[in-house]
């Protein structure tokens, strides 16, 4: 189940509009629901919300958090070293 904390830091990572970025990284992986289709954003959210529990899914966005994290780190140190 995702946390408060946890929630925070997904839309401070993601945006408040995570529910697409969360969906194009399922789909990628080829991760749907148990009945085979892609996540719904109504389903994301509720993840995300900690009303459903989803370990599959939120292990994926946890994942993706972390990438999207560390991507932005890099992209900000490398535009302070070009704009010195």
């Amino acid at each position: 189940m995702i946390s408060k904390i946890e929630q925070d830091k997904i839309k401070k990572v993601l945006g408040s509009k995570y529910s697409p970025v969360i969906i194009d990284r399922l789909n990628k992986r080829k991760i749907t629901n148990t009945k085979g289709n892609p996540y719904s954003p109504e389903s994301i959210q509720k993840i995300v919300t900690g009303k459903i529990e989803n370990q599959r899914v939120e292990l994926e966005i946890a994942k993706l958090v972390f990438e999207t994290a560390q991507a932005k780190k890099k992209t900000e140190k490398e535009k302070k070293r070009l704009l010195k």
